[in-house]
């Protein structure tokens, strides 16, 4: 069975990096003869999980269109550090032997608790990023948890 080509509209997703909170999106339109190459982003911060494709541009020259390609990722890059500097203590992983295990009658609602690091993309494995205020709802209970996160943390790698 054939799997599925993401497409970007009428462009098929050629390269696609997450990087921070989005993904820089290359994609390629070869019935497309004025601008058959596209640099946007990409992301699925809603309810459905629904790519949402926003600051796109097309572009004739394939040089050109990875030039732009490589530039949004620096500028994602350029951001990460930037909210990095900010954080003035250090912030190592937690690591699991560092918390208490979940048992299956607590109740988290009103708790801090830890995201797993495999679970998070590579940028975001810091003790800031794991580290998620339960307020209720579906999962709050140590018997239905099974992200560790029940906010709709969009750092979730999936």
């Amino acid at each position: 069975m054939e799997q599925e080509k993401r497409m970007a509209g009428d462009y098929e997703v050629y390269q696609a990096l997450p990087i921070g909170r989005v993904e820089v999106v290359l994609g390629i339109d070869i019935t497309n003869t004025e601008k058959p190459y596209l640099v946007c982003y990409c992301s699925q911060n809603n309810l459905f999980g629904i790519d949402q494709y926003y600051g796109a541009e097309g572009y004739e020259d394939y040089l050109v269109a990875m030039q732009e390609f490589t530039k949004l990722l620096q500028w994602e890059i350029e951001k990460l550090q930037t909210e990095r500097a900010t954080i003035t203590e250090p912030m190592p992983p937690i690591q699991p032997d560092q918390c208490l295990p979940i048992k299956s009658d607590d109740d988290l609602g009103g708790r801090i608790v830890v995201t797993r690091l495999d679970w998070l993309r590579p940028e975001f494995r810091t003790a800031d990023h794991q580290l998620i205020w339960v307020t209720g709802g579906f999962g709050a209970s140590g018997e239905l948890t099974w992200a560790g996160g029940l906010c709709g943390n969009p750092l979730f790698r999936r």
